[in-house]
């Protein structure tokens, strides 16, 4: 993107199958060494990590008994045992996805609160990164948000359409056209086992590897 070049085009070994932002907002890390690059992104994705967790604890009614109980954290334990293949994989391979929940309980928490320009903002910003928020279009549908419905939309076509367009200028609708050709339909329309992406860690592989 910084040399104005289509990233759906590049061969890669994981294709880059994002809208446009994720890759534009990249552009100023270019500048970075990469070392202080990927040690910068890994503390970023903990803290959206946490941030997410501790909105939500917050929300929570407070306990009223020890916070140390068994039944209180072993089911916490055990849950984190089952995802840690997906953890391992989001934190080794640079995933948005956390980044992207964050957004997801932000602007979850401003439209029930009332603060319906937040909260358009952060769903702008979560479908730009990637397109599985636009999920909760469907609630503001039926809710008939219409308001947040256009502001959130209004934002997609800043972050995903004008933001690129400064370094890839008339391009970027010839690469949302290879984008929908190449990933979008793809997906559709594939055969079942045919998902390129089927390389997620399992904690199997995980021990397998630390002790060969």
């Amino acid at each position: 993107v910084r040399a104005g070049d289509n990233p759906y085009l590049l061969e890669l070994p994981i294709p880059y199958n994002y809208p446009l932002l994720a890759c534009t907002a990249a552009v100023p890390l270019t500048f970075l060494p990469e070392p202080l690059v990927h040690a910068g992104w890994f503390l970023a994705t903990l803290a959206a990590w946490l941030c997410t967790a501790g909105l939500l604890v917050r929300r929570l009614p407070p306990f009223k008994c020890h916070v140390w109980r068994p039944e209180l954290w072993l089911p916490l334990a055990f849950g984190s045992l089952l995802l840690f293949g997906q953890i391992q994989n989001h934190l080794l391979n640079g995933q948005t996805d956390a980044l992207v929940l964050l957004l997801c309980v932000l602007f979850w928490i401003d439209w029930h609160e009332g603060r319906n320009g937040r909260a358009a903002l952060w769903l702008g910003l979560g479908v730009s990164l990637k397109l599985v928020p636009a999920l909760f279009f469907v609630p503001l549908l039926m809710r008939r948000s219409w308001s947040v419905l256009g502001l959130t939309c209004m934002w997609v076509v800043v972050l995903s359409v004008a933001l690129p367009a400064i370094f890839l200028g008339s391009g970027v609708l010839p690469a949302y056209e290879q984008y929908a050709r190449t990933f979008l339909l793809a997906q559709l329309h594939g055969s079942v086992g045919s998902d390129p992406y089927g390389h997620c860690f399992t904690l199997y592989g995980t021990i397998a590897w630390l002790v060969p």
